[in-house]
């Protein structure tokens, strides 16, 4: 019994220590899917594809955009290849810290 408790407790101290050093004022709710050909975000607002050099598909409709539009749909794509895997970096890598901790307390 002591070793859930002192299980949990760990476990909670990560968690609070994980949220202090790492904010983020957005919650995901879709996924993102990255390949070379496509950016695509799919959730519960349909499915949207875009390509780099900026053609949009949603929900399988391809949509003509004006130049405008186009540099917007291009720069959109371009910040999730580059904001996501330093996203995915830093998620895992508190999930290594966690596990770390939890190594250390359970030995």
């Amino acid at each position: 019994m002591m070793r859930k408790t002192l299980l949990a407790t760990v476990l909670t101290f990560t968690a609070m220590a994980a949220h202090a050093d790492y904010k983020c004022s957005v919650t995901p709710r879709d996924d993102v899917i990255l390949s070379p050909q496509t950016v695509q975000v799919k959730g519960e607002n349909g499915n949207l594809v875009i390509t780099p050099d900026g053609n949009v598909m949603y929900n399988g409709k391809q949509y003509t955009l004006s130049a405008a539009q186009r540099e917007q749909a291009k720069d959109y794509q371009a910040e999730l290849r580059s904001a996501l895997p330093w996203i995915d970096e830093g998620a895992r890598s508190r999930v290594e810290k966690g596990r770390v901790a939890l190594d250390k307390n359970h030995r």
